[in-house]
């Protein structure tokens, strides 16, 4: 999933980001830029 990968570098609020965090920073993103 590409998509985690630069979210969860971006994402400031990810600060020592966890599996949890990297898939909720996962939805941010998703919603933000593609939105179905």
């Amino acid at each position: 999933m590409l998509l985690i990968e630069p979210v969860r570098s971006n994402d400031p609020t990810s600060g020592g980001y966890t599996p949890e965090n990297s898939v909720v920073c996962q939805w941010k993103v998703y919603n933000t830029g593609h939105d179905l």
